[in-house]
């Protein structure tokens, strides 16, 4: 479990927090977060390194990153897989905390995303969103809340099968569409609402961790 939520709890400092998985031949990994990561004031940076090898699953579902009032966020994830291995990663970000007044008011929130295969990297997803210099509220409209997503490899195929099957979504509080990503891969481009109707779109991303993963950790949040 990804501690995420207290990144950056000292005002107007700069921090780094880096974390390091190795999923080893055949074996599964999950990682999830305490509560949605929200930075304060100040430069915060998150960097993610994993490797999965040949048969081993990896998925990465930390809950959503947002940052406070002058907050300057950034996270660089990578993740190398070898032949045969699979992943499947979520990459989300919200508008802050509407209820406060915090909606769009974080400095800059960076997130880069980037999946190497056997040393050959195959896809790069970057989100740069800067309030300050740009009409974000305007841009986005009535959408506050937005995941990246990928799965790929064997083990992920069923929800593969699933993301591309399901319907897309064009109109309403939720709007998703899925994409093949080479021949064992799908992503997924996700906008809704708020936090709170993007977390009732994780059962549709994860799918059944019970089959996925023999267990379903989600179940015994206490948040």
């Amino acid at each position: 479990t990804l501690d995420r939520s207290s990144a950056a709890s000292d005002v107007y400092k700069r921090q780094t927090h880096a974390y390091a998985y190795d999923v080893a031949e055949d074996a599964t990994c999950y990682v999830g977060s305490v509560g949605i990561a929200r930075a304060f004031a100040g430069d915060t940076k998150l960097e993610v390194r994993a490797t999965v090898a040949r048969g081993g699953l990896l998925v990465f579902a930390p809950e959503p990153l947002t940052g406070a009032v002058s907050a300057n966020l950034m996270q660089d994830a990578r993740f190398s897989l070898a032949t045969g291995a699979s992943a499947l990663v979520i990459d989300a970000v919200t508008e802050g905390r509407p209820a406060t007044g915090e909606k769009w008011r974080f400095s800059r929130l960076r997130t880069k995303l980037s999946v190497v295969v056997d040393e050959t990297l195959v896809l790069e997803e970057a989100v740069d969103l800067c309030p300050g210099a740009r009409d974000v509220a305007g841009h986005f409209g009535d959408y506050g809340a937005f995941a990246f997503a990928i799965a790929l490899g064997p083990r992920a195929r069923h929800l593969r099968e699933a993301w591309l099957g399901a319907k897309p979504l064009g109109t309403g509080d939720v709007l998703r569409v899925a994409s093949p990503f080479g021949e064992d891969g799908a992503t997924i481009r996700l906008a809704a609402k708020d936090a709170h109707t993007l977390a009732a779109q994780m059962p549709f991303l994860l799918g059944n961790l019970d089959e996925t993963l023999g267990d379903d950790p989600r179940t015994r949040r206490s948040w």
